[in-house]
């Protein structure tokens, strides 16, 4: 049984024009990577039968027409969804935000390649993609999607050589190291501030200290975070499972507070220690959240799964469509979500430790201010391509 609630394995062939007029109708419903994944498969299966029929007796050009957009609309559907494995879903009313347990592709029954070609092929906007469809099925006998698939990578290609602008965003993306950079930061400025700091396990050089400089160093950012933000404000920092309660410990004494809510980012992709015999492997992720001032969180008026402390979202791959340009990026949907919820529309986030952007994405696409300082060079060039992109 499908979403349209047509069981399709009991469906005659004079019915088979309406069950899949009804399913392509409600793509654009489907939420679900697996029901979509099946659908296509069952599409395309009858997509070919359709097509040997008609060379053979020059009958079901309709249904093999039928088939193939029906195929296509859910690759391209598919392909949307699976950017960044966005999987969260929300509901209306008061049901509890439903959320898929997949954020494996092979979890979802879909190939590396698979996953690659749905989302260059979400590519296409919809305007776009209606329109070519169209014209797959109206001028020509045997639809074909190669003339979409090279669409879409000359939009891609387009969007990869896109003349990088570094003046645009010039007084939001400062270059300096941390420590010094912030200082130039007024008090009492900020709204928001999200940081992923240096956790000194020695990821790459700027990950590496005696245990003494990383003591004095994340002293110094906790307290110029502090001195920046607002009356009312809000405060996340990440870091990793192993040393939040360190870091928790070591806030507290330092400036006597406490965090509001831990939040807890949970994923299955790229789990380290995959040969582990001897232990659970780690698949989530702490965020330490600090309210001042009673501010209300931003939620929204739906209750979905922001409104609760454990969040499920795939961590960056390089075969998403958001891609991964630093080693320790986090996903776009969950700074999103982060953004969304601890500031409102118009005012200012900070991300004293940037990477390679995307807390300032995530505020160009939800109309906050921002400022992000990150030291490298080949970062800031990252930043400000991925700021350019948006615009």
């Amino acid at each position: 049984m499908n979403s349209s609630g047509i069981s399709i394995a009991k469906t005659s062939d004079k019915k088979l024009l309406q069950v899949f007029d009804d399913i392509k109708n409600s793509i654009a419903e489907i939420d679900d990577i697996k029901e979509l994944h099946s659908l296509r498969d069952l599409a395309s299966g009858y997509e070919t039968a359709w097509k040997s029929n008609y060379m053979r007796s020059g009958f079901g050009k309709s249904h093999m027409r039928l088939g193939w957009e029906t195929k296509f609309r859910c690759e391209h559907k598919m392909g949307e969804l699976l950017k960044g494995m966005e999987l969260n879903k929300k509901f209306r009313g008061n049901q509890r935000a439903k959320s898929q347990s997949a954020t494996n592709l092979s979890d979802l029954g879909i190939t590396k390649n698979q996953s690659y070609k749905y989302q260059l092929l979400s590519l296409l906007k919809p305007k776009k993609r209606d329109k070519y469809i169209t014209k797959q099925t109206t001028e020509r006998d045997e639809p074909t999607s190669a003339g979409a698939y090279s669409k879409a990578k000359k939009i891609k290609k387009k969007k990869e050589e896109k003349e990088v602008d570094t003046s645009k965003f010039k007084k939001q993306v400062l270059q300096g190291d941390c420590s010094e950079t912030i200082k130039k930061i007024p008090d009492n400025s900020i709204d928001m501030i999200y940081v992923d700091p240096p956790y000194n396990v020695g990821v790459d050089e700027w990950d590496k200290f005696t245990e003494e400089d990383f003591i004095n160093f994340t002293g110094d950012w906790v307290l110029h975070c502090l001195r920046v933000l607002k009356d009312q404000s809000n405060l996340y920092i990440h870091f990793p499972a192993d040393k939040i309660k360190w870091l928790e410990e070591y806030i507290r004494t330092l400036a006597e507070i406490i965090p509001t809510t831990t939040i807890i980012w949970h994923y299955r992709n790229l789990v380290r220690g995959r040969d582990s015999k001897n232990k659970y492997l780690s698949t989530y992720q702490p965020i330490l959240h600090y309210n001042f001032g009673d501010k209300p969180l931003n939620f929204d008026p739906e209750w979905n799964d922001e409104r609760f402390d454990v969040w499920t979202i795939a961590t960056p791959q390089t075969n998403f469509i958001e891609g991964k340009d630093h080693i320790t990026q986090k996903p776009l949907e969950l700074m999103e979500r982060i953004v969304r919820t601890g500031s409102i529309k118009g005012e200012k986030v900070l991300d004293p430790m940037a990477g390679s952007g995307t807390t300032g994405v995530a505020c160009l696409k939800n109309d906050r201010d921002f400022v992000l300082i990150e030291r490298e060079q080949k970062y800031i060039d990252i930043i400000h391509k991925r700021l350019n992109d948006v615009c």
